[in-house]
């Protein structure tokens, strides 16, 4: 009876973010235009509209993936949570393969000549077909290797199909959000991706509830069907179309320019997921499924860096032969994102058995509450690791990337098979922020003779005072949440936060007129051009 109430609350929960979340949806739409930015206005704040809206939508839609994962957390249990989280996984893999850093390569492309729009969507989801073609034989051979020795469930065994087949849709909508950011327009796939986002949900719960583990992966199916069918009407709607054509020299001009992308994109996909095989070689589906309930909330942290820096990407891409005017644009980024990243770690230290319990149940705690607490110091360092590869792309060095991504999973797999087996799930928490470390050092290494450097001494000198500030308040958090609830903990540390920051005076000049200038943009739908309109941020 406890565990019916408990799945019908998280039930009643989902139905309610769902509902919030469309009214926010309408209010978006209300207050921002979704057609096409002004070109001569403030270039901060078009980027700020680029950023917030898409990060807005991101949260949305994650905070109802979290209300969905309330419901499966529970349907499924720790062994089907682990279940799917390793179906999730493989088709990770699958997908960053078959996007083969197309993604990134359009937009940079399209920001630069809107008029090859229409071929690089066409050839840029036919590139895509033929990569997964290809990469569905090794994933056959694992099926099959895992069926015959037991290692792989039959749910694992479904889902995992299933979910591969999603991605043929999902590689056309790929193409044409590629395009929409190309074309400054993160604000309106940010609203499409909330619609199906919706609509994806209570599918999700259903089936999951009725067909369990490849309930899930099946609805996945069906939004990814409705999500393409959607970026086509607004492809059309926006008067472009794809024009469909693949020649030898298209494929081997993709191959050759994106290759380093796709290498990047999947040793980043190996080095944040690759614990995911060794815990559950070794430790087995409930120790995956407790770790795996801390990362889907460390997934939503993701989106804040992942959607500021793809907004910059096309003024970082404009700027390339600028290395001043880019190095300033990647200062004043890492600053203002580090200091939300360290916000961050306070109010998920203070708050990470409330946060687990409210998501996943008491039969995740205390393990899933103390690996979030681990994990979560991820989050500074992968701020600026995520600006500095951006940076790296827009001024074409992508390639610098390569062995600083390889070191990085080198080192994550020695280590996690180092230690998973004898510490396990914590063991694998520490290894991932030790990786960004690795990730960072190998960076500046990667970048010491290059015009733009990973990370430059005037941004170093940016940063100190936002991580005295966050190091404090962490502290401070263990202590308050230790012997305060942590409903008082949570509000009290974010006031002691700020006010150090005020104190430290963390944002100087350059940040607050870059704060002012984003906040004007939200005053008004893009505006005509300001008095400053031709100067860079």
């Amino acid at each position: 009876m406890g565990d019916w109430l408990s799945t019908s609350n998280a039930t009643l929960l989902l139905l309610g973010v769902a509902v919030a979340a469309s009214v926010v949806a309408y209010a978006l739409v209300g207050r921002f235009r979704l057609d096409s930015p002004d070109e001569e206005a403030d270039p901060v704040q078009r980027i700020a509209v680029n950023s917030a809206i898409p990060i807005v939508s991101q949260l949305f839609i994650r905070g109802v993936d979290l209300a969905v994962a309330v419901v499966l957390l529970r349907l499924l249990g720790p062994s089907g949570n682990g279940q799917y989280a390793l179906a999730i996984v493989v088709w990770l893999y699958v997908k960053t393969i078959s996007d083969f850093g197309l993604s990134l390569l359009a937009t940079r492309e399209i920001a630069r000549d809107h008029s090859r729009l229409g071929r690089l969507i066409g050839m840029t989801t036919f590139f895509r077909l033929l990569v997964l073609a290809v990469a569905s034989f090794p994933v056959a051979g694992y099926l099959a290797l895992g069926s015959a020795t037991g290692t792989l469930t039959r749910n694992s065994a479904l889902a995992i199909v299933l979910l591969l087949v999603s991605i043929i849709p999902s590689s056309y909508t790929e193409a044409v959000n590629a395009a929409l950011n190309g074309l400054e327009r993160m604000a309106l796939a940010a609203v499409l991706n909330m619609a199906v986002g919706i609509v994806r949900a209570p599918l999700a719960v259903a089936a999951g509830a009725n067909l369990d583990v490849p309930g899930v992966a099946l609805a996945a199916v069906v939004a990814a069907l409705l999500s393409a069918d959607l970026y086509r009407r607004t492809l059309a709607g926006l008067g472009f179309r794809a024009i469909w054509s693949l020649s030898w020299a298209d494929v081997k001009w993709l191959t050759n320019e994106s290759w380093p992308l796709l290498v990047n994109g999947l040793l980043v996909s190996l080095f944040f997921r690759l614990d995911v095989f060794v815990i559950q070689a070794f430790r087995g589906d409930r120790a995956l499924g407790l770790y795996d309930a801390a990362y889907k909330l460390i997934n939503l942290v993701t989106i804040i860096p992942a959607y500021a820096t793809l907004a910059l990407f096309p003024a970082m891409s404009q700027r390339a032969t600028d290395p001043e005017s880019l190095r300033r644009l990647q200062r004043l980024a890492s600053s203002l994102l580090v200091w939300i990243a360290w916000l961050i770690v306070v109010v998920t230290t203070a708050g990470s058995e409330l946060a687990i319990r409210l998501l996943a149940g008491d039969d995740y705690l205390p393990a899933s509450a103390t690996l979030l607490r681990v994990l979560i110091w991820f989050a500074p360092l992968s701020f600026i690791n995520g600006i500095a590869q951006y940076v790296l792309v827009a001024a074409g060095l992508q390639r610098r990337l390569v062995p600083a991504f390889i070191a990085a999973v080198a080192f994550n797999l020695v280590a996690n098979l180092a230690f998973v087996p004898a510490y396990g799930t914590y063991a694998s928490a520490a290894i991932t922020v030790a990786t960004e470390i690795v990730i960072l050092l190998a960076l500046v290494r990667a970048t010491r003779s290059s015009v733009v450097s990973a990370i430059s001494t005037t941004t170093l000198r940016s940063l100190w005072r936002p991580t005295v500030v966050g190091v404090v308040s962490a502290a401070m958090a263990v202590m308050v949440a230790t012997a305060l609830n942590e409903v008082v903990a949570i509000p009290t540390v974010v006031v002691a936060f700020l006010l150090l920051s005020a104190v430290l005076n963390v944002f100087g000049e350059d940040e607050r007129g870059v704060l002012l200038r984003a906040l004007g943009r939200f005053q008004r739908a893009y505006p005509g051009p300001p008095s400053n309109s031709g100067k860079r941020p």
